[in-house]
């Protein structure tokens, strides 16, 4: 079992694009995504394989709940990194 969450400069990053981004057109929806993806990355440090793999690649996917974002991430020897945070419509396979 993972013990720690890391959270890589890219996912840093993402999450601030999506706070700067919806905190005007919704704070509350903001807020609660910023929260849900908190949570999501310690659900996981509990239950580092409840995503599916990403096919072709070492990294797993989670939803972020009441949201439309999913937490890219990699399971590591005692951490769960993660590695973005995406929206699920986008072209993300690239970005991996």
């Amino acid at each position: 079992m993972a013990a720690a969450i890391i959270w890589t400069t890219s996912a840093r990053i993402d999450l601030a694009h999506i706070d700067d981004h919806y905190n005007d057109l919704d704070p509350g929806f903001a807020n609660r995504t910023a929260r849900n993806a908190v949570a999501a990355a310690r659900f996981l440090v509990e239950n580092p394989f409840a995503g599916p793999v990403v096919d072709g690649t070492s990294y797993r996917k989670w939803r972020v709940a009441d949201s439309p974002f999913l937490l890219f991430y990699r399971v590591e020897k005692g951490a769960i990194r993660i590695v973005r945070i995406r929206h699920y419509r986008e072209d993300w396979q690239p970005i991996l």
